[in-house]
This record gives C-alpha cells, structure tokens and sequence, in this order.
C-alpha cells in the first residue's frame, strides 16, 4: 500500500492498482485516475500514519457478513482494515488483536449491545462464529433439524433478526426460517 488518497505517480502504469474503499457501498480494484483531496480526512490521515508503505497479505470475508478484513502486515506488527458494506457500514484500522485504533464513525450497536470506539475491541470472534457454525450444517437431517440448528445461533448473535422484547412468542428468525425452508 503506497499511500491512502494519494496516487504514486512514480509507478509504472502496469504495477500501479487503486483499492477503492467506501463505507457501507463498495470495495474494488480500479486503474481510473481519481481527483486527489486538498485536505484529506482525518481518518485517512490516521491510515496514512499507520499503514503507508505496509504490505497487504490477505483479504478475506468477516463471517457470513458483508464485513471485509483487509490485513496489512505480519503477526504482532499486522492491523486489519476492516470494511463493513452495508447501511450505515463503517471502516475501522485495528490492530493485530483487533483493538480499534482508529475509526470512520464512532457509534454503538444496540441491537448487538456493541460500541465501536476508539480502544474498544472489534467483535470479529462473534463475526467469524457464525461461519463456522454453518460447517456443521452438512451433519443436519431434516429441515427441521436444520432450522433447529440455526435458530440459537442467530439468537445467540443479537442481530436485528432477534427480538428485543419478551412479549414476542417467536424471534423474527423463527419465522424467517420456517417460511424460507419449506419452499
């Protein structure tokens, strides 16, 4: 990584790739030339100093979420980019134990009872719990059996497919579930 919203214009064409980062929209490749910013945000000013000149050794999807991990360095010196892509998506430089240093937004999840800050840890065991758990789908009979399975799993996760008053009989995933299993 050369720089955060700088072009190296000193590249030859063909080595020279732009990672195109935006919150909540998109992640790609591109060889267009984008405008430089006069006065870049302080967030980019944050990445500048942390990963300017870093290598990026892997990117991999966060769970089953549109979360993406982008690490950036190795082992005690690594931080990871994380980039979440959906609404209200944030970017977050963390570093190797996924401490967040730095942050587009600051906010808090209620639904997840989660606060995304400055020195906060970033949930990526909750995240990557989730996938994993999917592996054991292969063991699982009957449709039943399947959504049986999934059900504490996603209650467990405290997303916004789980109900947050008592009064409810069945969490929106029961539901969900039984209406997309049996088609």
């Amino acid at each position: 990584m050369v720089s955060v919203s700088e072009i190296k214009n000193h590249t030859k064409s063909d080595d020279k790739a732009i990672l195109l980062l935006e919150s909540g929209s998109r992640l790609h490749i591109t060889d267009f030339d984008w405008p430089k910013n006069i006065m870049p945000s302080g967030f980019s000013m944050k990445l500048r100093k942390h990963i300017r000149n870093k290598k990026i050794v892997d990117i991999s999807q966060v769970g089953a979420d549109r979360v993406v991990d982008i690490q950036i360095g190795y082992e005690s010196s690594a931080y990871h980019l994380i980039v979440e892509l959906y609404d209200r998506g944030n970017m977050l430089l963390t570093d190797d134990s996924f401490t967040i240093l730095h942050l587009l937004r600051p906010r808090t999840d209620k639904n997840q009872n989660i606060r995304f800050a400055a020195h906060e840890k970033y949930p990526i065991t909750s995240c990557r719990q989730i996938l994993e758990c999917f592996r054991e789908l292969k063991d699982q009979k009957s449709l039943k059996d399947i959504e049986n399975f999934l059900t504490p799993l996603f209650q467990s996760s405290k997303g916004p497919w789980t109900s947050n008053t008592k009064t409810c009989d069945d969490p929106p995933i029961n539901k969900t579930l039984s209406l997309e299993l049996r088609k």
